[in-house]
């Protein structure tokens, strides 16, 4: 039986609800499922292996395609130069760039906040207001919001927020209430959306979070994979050839290695990134390993 883009399906006003999505049932779903979606003014997906100087998506965007690949679109650091090792590329694992990766607002939470409340007042300083935080608009969308002068703590995601620079007061709303009545200056930690600077080239204090699907130069939005199968580039030759040998770990430059291998200094205490699909013939690069990959489902 044949499969139904779910685009073409008959979207007549008086047909009931349950008609197009049982035909859709019917015949299986070719199109990818989009968990964020398209900025205000942008009318079509990006593809998923193009980039754009526009930003098409809200940073963190989770696509799914109808076997199972999940991509999430991401924002290249200011480092992601051609021809350098810093550069955002595909068959290499790109990192979390934000340093620092947290911060303590200064101030904590400006105005006290009732029972109920789902919005705080914070004050941008130097890092909060730069480019890379709250002083660009959305850039801040999905980052997470620790309320650690509460007992017992609570924690959110950021689901809209102003814009501003330093010295400026802005107002972030949360995806949940306030459970408690929130004095002004009480502590709150923020920890930036992992999307919005993605960086390459080697890093051996920073995470992974996905593989890129087409190079992205600084300047240039696009999607990397964080779950399924893809081709990663081997720092090592022989990856998959033990017996029973198929767990891989990211190195610092974003190549895979095995984890039972120490020449290079890996360990289990390495970044998971896998495991090899199949590899069944020995010697030095035979049978490059094609990894299903495990960040983020």
């Amino acid at each position: 039986m044949s499969r139904r883009n779910l685009a073409t399906l008959d979207r007549d006003i008086g047909q009931m609800i349950g008609r197009p999505l049982q035909e859709a049932m019917a015949h299986g779903i070719t199109n990818d499922m989009i968990y964020g979606g398209l900025l205000t003014g942008q009318t079509a997906l990006q593809g998923l292996r193009s980039v754009s100087a526009t930003q098409n998506c809200l940073y963190g965007t989770r696509r799914v395609t109808w076997d199972g690949d999940v991509f999430r679109y991401a924002h290249p650091d200011a480092t992601s130069a051609a021809a350098t090792i810093y550069l955002v590329r595909p068959g290499m694992g790109c990192k979390n760039g934000h340093d620092p990766g947290f911060i303590a607002v200064t101030g904590g939470v400006v105005n006290a906040r009732a029972v109920g409340d789902s919005t705080l007042n914070i004050l941008l300083d130097a890092t909060t207001g730069a480019a890379g935080w709250f002083g660009t608009a959305y850039n801040m969308v999905g980052a997470r919001v620790v309320l650690a002068g509460m007992n017992p703590v609570q924690q959110y995601r950021i689901i809209a927020h102003g814009v501003g620079a330093t010295g400026a007061t802005i107002t972030i709303t949360l995806d949940g209430e306030i459970p408690a009545i929130i004095a002004a200056t009480t502590m709150i930690e923020i920890t930036p959306n992992a999307y919005t600077d993605v960086q390459g080239g080697g890093n051996d204090m920073t995470s992974i979070v996905g593989v890129p699907t087409a190079p992205m130069p600084t300047g240039y939005d696009g999607w990397i994979q964080t779950w399924g199968i893809l081709w990663v580039t081997p720092g090592i030759t022989g990856i998959g050839e033990g017996t029973d040998d198929r767990t891989v770990v990211f190195h610092d430059d974003g190549s895979i290695h095995q984890s039972s291998d120490h020449t290079w200094g890996e360990t289990d205490a390495h970044q998971y990134a896998g495991f090899v699909v199949h590899r069944s013939t020995a010697g030095a690069w035979a049978n490059p390993p094609f990894i299903m990959l495990q960040i983020s489902p």
